[in-house]
């Protein structure tokens, strides 16, 4: 029997993974944003959305609201900002860099350092 990760657990994989695919492919949000706005129709038929949604990330929130561990809001607010603390200081990386002085090296650095903080927050956002 496999242990049921907590959704602390899930934010940090997902933090992890996705800083880390960003690292190595820095372009990738850029590439996705100009898609959106390009051929929008072309991503709203991929299923990710309906997934997400369905996820057990969201079926262990929606469970801790009817226990009262958690604070009741819808739950894409929950994912959006899960995805936003992600994504966006990779999109807003050469504000960040020379507000802060950081090359490459030190920015990525930087990424790393938000795996442990993203959940963190994130937990902090939803807890009662």
């Amino acid at each position: 029997m496999m242990k049921e990760t907590t959704i602390r657990e899930k934010i940090e994989l997902a933090s992890s993974k996705y800083i880390d695919m960003i690292i190595a492919e820095p372009l990738l949000p850029t590439f996705i944003l100009n898609e959106l706005k390009n051929n929008p129709t072309n991503f709203l038929k991929m299923p990710t959305a309906k997934v997400i949604m369905k996820s057990q990330l969201i079926s262990q929130y929606k469970d801790g609201v009817k226990k009262g561990i958690y604070k009741k809001v819808d739950p894409i607010h929950f994912i959006t900002n899960i995805l936003s603390l992600i994504v966006f200081p990779f999109i807003c990386s050469p504000i960040i860099m020379k507000m802060e002085k950081l090359n490459k090296k030190d920015f990525n650095k930087m990424m790393n350092q938000r795996k442990k903080l993203i959940p963190e927050w994130i937990i902090q956002m939803i807890k009662k």
